[in-house]
């Protein structure tokens, strides 16, 4: 089965392929986002995994997760505290926003460490892995 990645930023959401290339990006409506965020995304989304990284908050995920499965679409949020591998130094890990570790993860695999992993969204953030990758 292929895949759809869907971000969730706080502002925007944007989605792509399995080969990541980027297939659109849009600002939430302000009436039933979730609900537009759904019908958006089926065309490109029949016999396709979705798989969501969202900073949105849990209400906001289970309202997209009800309106996905209601168009019969499939779907996955990935979570910072079950990803694989990272292990953030926070004493909860769940406050440590999935967009942050996936930049450090993808960073991780194409540079050395140390690094300085900066980014800009709606918030700018400077995280960094050391020698080990930590």
């Amino acid at each position: 089965m292929k895949r759809v990645f869907l971000d969730l930023g706080n502002t925007r959401f944007k989605w792509a392929d399995d080969r990541l290339n980027l297939l659109g990006a849009r600002a939430y409506p302000a009436e039933r986002p979730a609900g537009a965020i759904a019908e958006t995304l089926a065309p490109v989304s029949v016999e396709a995994r979705l798989v969501i990284a969202s900073v949105r908050n849990e209400g906001f995920n289970r309202a997209l997760a009800d309106e996905l499965a209601k168009r019969g679409l499939e779907s996955e949020f990935l979570r910072t505290a079950t990803l694989p591998g990272f292990r953030p130094a926070y004493r909860r890990v769940e406050e440590f926003g999935v967009d942050r570790a996936l930049n450090l993860i993808g960073a991780a695999r194409d540079y050395p460490a140390p690094l300085l992993v900066a980014s800009a969204g709606t918030a700018v953030t400077f995280d960094l892995l050391d020698s080990a990758g930590a």
